[in-house]
């Protein structure tokens, strides 16, 4: 059996040449670790999904919240909130500061993952565009 020629621009069909020469233990460790790898390119990108979904979900309030959150604020510049207004007020700010946090963990571990900033990130995926609770 002649061995396979390597050219510098693989495609599947050298990949295949080079694997059909390879004995039949040294084929089953290739199969064992190739699906092994493709696996876990899977598993990374859904990885990658469920992260943006987490950051998408605590970018923004559903349009309602949003909505009520604006009111009140306005109606605290203009000094005309009732106590119970303050404390649903009060309650926003804390869903506000939550939805940092969780967004801010989801940015750091996906721009880990991608080997870039997180404000590097978030200029990538337009998320500082989309922040319309702050």
């Amino acid at each position: 059996m002649s061995a396979a020629q390597i050219p510098t621009q693989f495609t599947a069909e050298h990949v295949i040449a080079v694997v059909k020469q390879m004995p039949p233990a040294e084929l089953r460790k290739f199969s064992r670790r190739f699906i092994a790898w493709q696996q876990q390119g899977h598993q990374t990108a859904d990885e990658e999904a469920l992260l943006l979904a987490r950051i998408e979900e605590n970018s923004r309030f559903p349009a309602a919240d949003q909505r009520r959150f604006n009111r009140l604020r306005r109606k605290r510049q203009a000094e005309t909130l009732t106590k119970g207004e303050e404390t649903e007020l009060q309650a926003f700010w804390r869903r506000v500061e939550r939805m940092s946090a969780t967004r801010l963990e989801a940015l750091h571990e996906l721009a880990q993952r991608r080997g870039r900033s997180v404000k590097t990130l978030m200029r990538e995926l337009g998320v500082e565009k989309r922040l319309n609770v702050f």
